[in-house]
């Protein structure tokens, strides 16, 4: 467990320290998803969420795909949990990983995380 505690949150630091820039969004999102170091296991999830609805990635639970990146469009079918809605920021994370290359996958990142 404890394992699964440290990958999750140096991956969680790592997504904050890499791809989010914007230090208001980052401010805004640890705000209000209460995110702390002490909880990043249980709140990377809402976290990223939030960064993806700052971003415009994510509107009203609908996730957009810029059209340079075709391989990704498949994953704007995902949508919201009615149980978990921050499960929508793993979800996505899962099919870009299964859908697009490296390449892609760092354009995606580059367009929203910037």
């Amino acid at each position: 467990m404890n394992r699964l505690f440290v990958v999750t949150f140096l991956l969680t630091i790592g997504l904050r320290s890499v791809f989010s820039y914007d230090e208001d969004v980052v401010k805004k999102c640890e705000r209000k998803v209460g995110w702390t170091p002490e909880n990043a296991s249980k709140k990377s999830n809402c976290y990223n969420l939030c960064v993806l609805e700052e971003h415009k990635v994510v509107v009203d639970g609908m996730v957009r795909i810029p059209d340079n990146i075709p391989q990704a469009k498949t994953c704007e079918s995902l949508q919201t949990d009615k149980n978990d809605k921050c499960k929508l920021a793993a979800d996505l994370r899962t099919c870009l990983a299964a859908n697009t290359n490296d390449m892609n996958r760092w354009k995606f990142y580059y367009l929203y995380y910037h």
